[in-house]
């Protein structure tokens, strides 16, 4: 069970990356989304090009430390995200999406994919929804219309948004980073870091390899993020906007909702075995409210 929730709740791993930036609330709002082709999505050129800074990790720990205090403080989030998935052996995919996240523990994402045709406009098709309460995940496919609620038990209530790439990401401990990760401020310029992330823990390597995090300077707020592959065959590219630190979002937003025919839901244990891949999910008009589903053709599903 452990598996197939860190798989499911790593989908999300990108949106928890702004709350470790409380003072954005006195900020104006972030620049708009660019494409992932900057400093962030060519990692491996910025590494070979860029000069020691930080020799002695020093300026590193003092980013760790002022990052953690400043996470303390998020008490919720709600963010655009948009989403490149390349893959050696298959074409890129592009998402756009929506996350709502209340702390200590409960989320709400939702990726639509990118459909682009010869001749025609660009079309957003339902594919990802994910809500975690606390105390169950539910997640949502419509190429089935299948509902899967992942239970957790006590333990796993409080790792459960704490396990692979998320502890450096959502509710940021420096301690807690040191020893799982080797991090390195790789670059900087007048408006960013770039960190270089590398996982040491097993539980942490079967989710990515390594990470490259862009950190705004003024705000210390993640604008992309890179996660490499466990095969180091693949990378995921994200760049956050719309952000909205501590805004209000409402309780009903991270209660799973049953669906009615022809949906099946699925219970799974925690000793069961992990879930089916993600696949297509409903998407819902205003999230700010108690989300009403919607069924993969656009109609509304109860």
């Amino acid at each position: 069970m452990r598996w197939s929730i860190r798989m499911v709740l790593s989908l999300a791993v990108v949106c928890w990356a702004i709350s470790a930036s409380p003072t954005l609330a006195q900020q104006p709002p972030a620049r708009a989304a660019a494409p992932p082709t900057t400093k962030a999505a060519a990692p491996a050129a910025a590494k070979a090009a860029a000069p020691v800074i930080d020799p002695d990790g020093a300026q590193m720990r003092l980013l760790l430390n002022k990052w953690a205090k400043q996470s303390t403080q998020l008490r919720s989030l709600d963010v655009n995200i948009r989403r490149v998935d390349k893959s050696a052996k298959w074409d890129d995919e592009e998402y756009e999406g929506r996350a709502m996240f209340k702390s200590p523990n409960q989320a709400w994402l939702d990726f639509q994919k990118v459909v682009v045709s010869e001749g025609k406009p660009k079309k957003l098709v339902p594919h990802e929804r994910i809500i975690c309460t606390g105390k169950e995940v539910w997640q949502y496919r419509s190429d089935t219309h299948q509902v899967f609620v992942h239970e957790l038990g006590v333990q796993q209530r409080q790792r459960a948004l704490q396990e692979g790439p998320l502890p450096f990401l959502f509710n940021f401990q420096a301690d807690d980073a040191r020893n799982r990760y080797q991090m390195k401020l790789q670059t900087e310029d007048a408006k960013s870091y770039v960190i270089y992330v590398l996982p040491q823990l097993p539980i942490d390597k079967e989710c990515f390899s390594a990470a490259w995090v862009e950190l705004d300077k003024t705000m210390l707020l993640p604008t992309q993020i890179v996660l490499v592959d466990p095969e180091k065959k693949g990378k995921k590219f994200f760049v956050i906007s719309g952000i909205k630190p501590n805004a209000p979002v409402m309780a009903a937003n991270f209660q799973g909702q049953k669906l009615g025919p022809p949906w099946k839901i699925m219970y799974n244990k925690e000793e069961a075995q992990a879930a089916p891949t993600p696949a297509q999910v409903p998407r819902t008009g205003d999230t700010r409210q108690v989300p009403q589903r919607r069924g993969p053709v656009g109609g509304n599903v109860r």
